[in-house]
C-alpha cells in the first residue's frame, strides 16, 4: 500500500509540476503577445491606409476583393484595438467594417458591427455619435425592410436627440421616422 501511496504522490508532484510549466509558459506567451499587440495593430493601420488609397486605382472587378481585404484587416485590428483596451481605434475600426461590409451587401456583418458600434458609443457616453450611429442602423434596416427595428432604432436616436435638445438632428431623426413608419404600415 505504501508503494501506491508513494506512486501516486510521485504522479501528483509531477502533475502539478507540469501545470506550473504550463501556466508559467501562459504567462510568458501573454506578456509576449501584450507586448508585440501594438505593433501589429501600427501594420493593420499601414495596411488598411495602403489599402484604401489603392481604391482608386483598383479596376471594377478588383474592386470587391479589395474591399474584402479591408473588411478583413479592419476585423483583425479592431480585435487586437479591444484586447488593448483601445476605445477610439475599436470605434474608428467598427465604422470602417460597417460602411465596407454595406457595400459589399454583407448586411449581417454590417448589422453585427453597427450594433458593436452603438455599445462603444454608449460606453463612451458620446451621446452625439450615439444617435448618428443609430440612425444609421435604422437605415440599414429600412433599407433591408426590417421596418420594426427600424422604427426602434430611430426611436432610441430621436430620444437621444431631445436630450442633446438639437433641434436639427431632431428633425433629421423625424424624416427617418416617418417614412420608417410609413413603410411598417405598407408592409
Amino acid at each position: 500500500m505504501n508503494q501506491k501511496n508513494s506512486s501516486t504522490g510521485k504522479e501528483t508532484q509531477s502533475n502539478m509540476a507540469a501545470s506550473t510549466r504550463k501556466t508559467g509558459i501562459r504567462k510568458k506567451l501573454s506578456k509576449t503577445i501584450d507586448r508585440l499587440l501594438p505593433k501589429v495593430l501600427d501594420k493593420l493601420e499601414v495596411w488598411r491606409t495602403t489599402s484604401t488609397l489603392m481604391l482608386k486605382d483598383v479596376e471594377n472587378d478588383e474592386i470587391k476583393v479589395q474591399q474584402n481585404a479591408l473588411v478583413n484587416i479592419c476585423i483583425a485590428a479592431e480585435r487586437v484595438a479591444e484586447h488593448l483596451n483601445n476605445k477610439e481605434q475599436q470605434i474608428s475600426y467598427c465604422a470602417d467594417i460597417v460602411l465596407w461590409a454595406s457595400r459589399l451587401s454583407n448586411s449581417t456583418l454590417s448589422g453585427e458591427y453597427q450594433e458593436k458600434l452603438v455599445e462603444l458609443y454608449k460606453e463612451k457616453g458620446d451621446l452625439r455619435s450615439l444617435a448618428h450611429a443609430l440612425i444609421h442602423g435604422g437605415s440599414e434596416y429600412r433599407s433591408e425592410g426590417d421596418y420594426a427595428h427600424a422604427v426602434k432604432s430611430f426611436l432610441q436616436a430621436k430620444s437621444i436627440a431631445m436630450e442633446l435638445n438639437d433641434k436639427s438632428l431632431l428633425k433629421t431623426i423625424e424624416i427617418y421616422l416617418s417614412a420608417a413608419k410609413l413603410g411598417k404600415e405598407m408592409d
